[in-house]
């Protein structure tokens, strides 16, 4: 799929998400974070052709360090989404009541932005993080990670999106990742 598609897709995600219900968004989170527990051995597997990358290419060991993962790591992934179940939903919050004149009301109240472009370095755990925080808040989000987290990233997106298309109602590209960074200048565009 090239990026014009992927952006089609996150906006017309973007419109559905806008809408959802707290209750649908905290069911497809849910979701999120089972399939990441019950798939830990892929997303670890993956994380290991990472590491070997990284290692090969001389990567400096503090981005080594953040691109690790294990289950305790995998787990707090799963528990870091379950936390964003937990939050207010942020969506349309009255922030501000201002009478203009007789009749005239303006409210100032909290929407979705609409899609979301997320880029970040090596770590594989920054995907759950962000993509949940855009689920929760109604927005779409396209994902861009280094390169030395390709293989991690890539799992991790597949379950997340899997895990959206089990919850009727949830667009499951509103979850989408781009790899390249052509894609990235594609993107901007």
């Amino acid at each position: 799929m090239n990026v014009s598609e992927i952006a089609k897709n996150a906006n017309a995600s973007a419109l559905v998400l806008a809408h959802l219900s707290t209750d649908l968004k905290n069911q497809a989170l849910k979701e999120m974070a089972d399939a990441l527990e019950q798939n830990c051995d892929a997303i670890l597997s993956a994380n290991k052709k990472d590491l070997e990358f990284a290692e090969s290419e001389g990567i400096a060991k503090a981005l080594i360090a953040r691109l690790a993962l294990n289950e305790e790591k995998v787990r707090g992934m799963a528990k870091g989404i379950r936390s964003v179940v937990s939050l207010e939903d942020p969506v349309g919050k009255v922030k501000s009541v201002m009478e203009m004149d007789q009749d005239m009301v303006v409210e100032q109240v909290t929407c979705p932005i609409g899609v979301i472009g997320a880029i970040f370095e090596s770590r594989p755990d920054a995907v759950p993080q962000i993509s949940s925080l855009c689920l929760k808040s109604g927005n779409a989000v396209i994902l861009k990670g280094g390169r030395e987290a390709q293989n991690s990233n890539k799992v991790i997106v597949n379950l997340l999106v899997e895990a959206l298309s089990k919850v009727p109602g949830v667009p499951k590209s509103a979850v989408q990742m781009i790899e390249t960074r052509a894609e990235v200048a594609d993107m901007l565009e």
